[in-house]
């Protein structure tokens, strides 16, 4: 396919795109894959697609696009991921470069991280509409990028759309977007109609509820009332060894916001650092991540923002309620909310034991986002202060090791270890005690079916030799009877030659003389 320009996929229930198998096609162009079951995407080699420049992958699976999955799109214009389950838009979740048309139609989308959009330059015009529970886009999403021009909101969950988006968009369109009359009179008064392309069919809702049009409001000077915007709801679910975050935000302008830990412990939070690379490599060879001199620069598990209280790697202890408090001069606002860690079901299983190893296996992995900071290892330990780690890569996607060089009829307790390598900190084990097999003589070595198949042998071995001694002996006494007939034979002859040599008349004579007489004439 070194011509091809143009390659329709839609429909084909693909569940993956690997860009090794578009090795050949060169020269690719366009690339439509929509409507398909994608939920990965495989960069296995450097070179295919470095041409392309429109991917379509609306209406897959995709729950998450990671860095990795960009390598070889360097040259791609137009990205659309619309109809994707992306409830969160991540710093830096795209490295696109010459990426120009961004589409994130309908994707459940609930939250835009500050950042989200500064590893797109050239960034020129992005859909988001039809994405109803989107209640926060951060202010800092697109960074200091200047070459932003188009966006669409329309249908989505803007209360507020922030003033830093309105100065940086040239062109808006807000339909039918649940926004609040109260902050828009003030913000959006001034960039109506020159920056909002459909400012007279946009429309708001007072306290009362009532739906006015934009374009009658009235610009206002009383001050915007603060909202915390807490997108996934006061109580929240994590899962042991996940990266996790904890959103509430402020939407106003004027106020503090504060952090209240578990163990109630108070961080006046800061903005975000957008300098931070939000997408770690896997070191599949562990030999960076366990260099003592790396695992001392980690930065905190802990990250603590405006946006989020977020955790690279999330452990039991974590779990607790958490206090979003703002503060302003007017008044103070709190949110509650609960967070739940789950602890997942990982069994470990000996599925092979011999004298001097144990076949472990495995039946999930954690999915660690945080790989610059976990490790995964297995240890063996028994009664005699013996103890044996082994480390493995994250990356084990056969989930097995066999591990060798045990002692023979000993038993030892075998575990499975995800832990931090800065502080050792277990995040997740998994153990079973396990005895190796004692060594055998060669009877007791030997198996059922090779001692049946001996068995078997040693009768055919023993039924022969009966048959053949049965034989040799019946041949025997058959040549000792045939050989005493001769020799009785014999003996008979011998005795009756004697006896009538005495008269001197043979046998012979006899039958001669007996027939002379019986030719007489009678007289």
């Amino acid at each position: 396919m070194p011509t091809l320009k143009v390659l329709d996929l839609t429909g084909n229930n693909m569940s993956r795109l690997v860009t090794s198998d578009f090795t050949s096609a060169v020269s690719l162009k366009e690339l439509i894959l929509r409507n398909n079951k994608i939920e990965l995407i495989e960069t296995d080699t450097t070179d295919p697609l470095q041409q392309l420049e429109t991917l379509d992958l609306s209406g897959n699976l995709l729950s998450e696009v990671r860095l990795e999955a960009q390598q070889n799109f360097r040259h791609l214009f137009s990205l659309n991921l619309s109809s994707n389950s992306l409830h969160v838009i991540r710093q830096g979740f795209l490295q696109l470069p010459d990426l120009q048309v961004l589409q994130l139609d309908n994707c459940e989308m609930s939250v835009v991280e500050a950042g989200a959009f500064v590893s797109l330059p050239r960034l020129h015009s992005m859909d988001i509409k039809n994405n109803p529970n989107l209640a926060y886009f951060s202010p800092n999403a697109f960074g200091n990028s200047t070459a932003f021009y188009r966006l669409n909101i329309q249908k989505t969950g803007f209360k507020r759309i922030p003033l830093t988006i309105l100065e940086k968009v040239s062109q808006l369109y807000i339909k039918d977007t649940a926004l609040d009359c109260s902050c828009t009179s003030r913000d959006m008064k001034d960039f109506g109609a020159v920056t909002i392309i459909d400012w007279n069919d946009a429309t708001c809702r007072t306290k009362m509820g009532a739906v006015q049009k934009l374009s009658h409001l009235e610009k206002s000077e009383e001050p915007c009332r603060d909202n915390l915007l807490t997108p996934f709801g006061v109580k929240q679910t994590a899962i042991v060894g996940q990266a996790y975050r904890i959103y509430c935000a402020n939407d106003g302008t004027n106020s503090k916001l504060f952090w209240v830990s578990p163990n109630k412990t108070t961080t006046e939070a800061k903005q975000p650092d957008l300098r931070k690379s939000a997408v770690k490599k896997t070191d599949y060879f562990t030999t960076t991540l366990l260099d003592p001199s790396y695992s001392k620069n980690h930065e905190e598990r802990v990250h603590i923002s405006t946006e989020y209280y977020g955790f690279d790697v999330v452990l039991e202890s974590d779990a607790g309620y958490y206090e979003c408090v703002s503060k302003s001069d007017m008044k103070t606002l709190t949110r509650k909310i609960e967070l739940t860690v789950l602890r997942p079901e990982i069994y470990l299983n000996a599925s092979h034991v011999a004298t001097t190893s144990v076949h472990l296996s495995w039946n999930k992995n954690l999915k660690i986002e945080a790989v610059d900071r976990v490790a995964l290892r297995i240890t063996a330990s028994s009664e005699k202060m013996f103890k044996r780690q082994v480390q493995l890569s994250l990356y084990n996607m056969f989930r097995s090791y066999n591990l060798v060089n045990l002692s023979a009829d000993k038993e030892y307790e075998i575990c499975l270890e995800w832990y931090l390598t800065d502080s050792e900190t277990m995040i997740y084990k998994s153990c079973i005690t396990q005895k190796t097999r004692p060594f055998k003589t060669v009877m007791q070595s030997l198996n059922a079916k090779l001692a049946i198949g001996l068995l078997v042998i040693m009768i055919i071995v023993v039924v022969f030799c009966c048959d053949t001694c049965i034989h040799q002996k019946y041949a025997y006494f058959s040549r000792m009877k045939k050989q005493a007939k001769m020799q009785q034979s014999i003996s008979g002859q011998s005795m009756l030659t004697q006896s009538s040599s005495a008269d001197a008349t043979t046998y012979e004579n006899f039958q001669l003389s007996v027939t002379s007489a019986s030719e007489r004439p009678l007289i």
